[in-house]
């Protein structure tokens, strides 16, 4: 199966079992599921050889900074989620230490 559902197969869902209708979305869902799995395959096998050629043009234009600069770019994303979630914890903290003392 899939990770992403054909749109043909969740419109099938909401028809009866006997229609016409969902008999057809079916024969489409499943003519166009190996022609899909033929493109996803091609393009697995295809990517990887044009991101080699494409980042090596990359590297000798650019040389080694772009790598500093993607490593900076993860690292204060980072750094931002890691703010993000302590506020979120001690949001949580607050709203705990003040429904204890609601409680009392």
């Amino acid at each position: 199966m899939f990770d992403h559902d054909f749109p043909a197969q969740i419109a099938g869902t909401f028809l009866p079992e006997d229609s016409q209708a969902k008999a057809r979305l079916q024969k489409i869902w499943l003519s166009f599921r190996g022609f899909s799995s033929i493109i996803t395959f091609i393009s697995s096998c295809i990517n990887p050889v044009l991101y080699t050629f494409a980042g090596k043009s990359y590297i000798k234009r650019e040389g080694l900074a772009f790598m500093a600069r993607l490593f900076e770019g993860s690292r204060i994303e980072s750094m931002r989620k890691n703010r993000q979630n302590q506020r979120n914890q001690d949001q949580e903290k607050k709203e705990e230490v003040d429904h204890l003392r609601d409680r009392v």
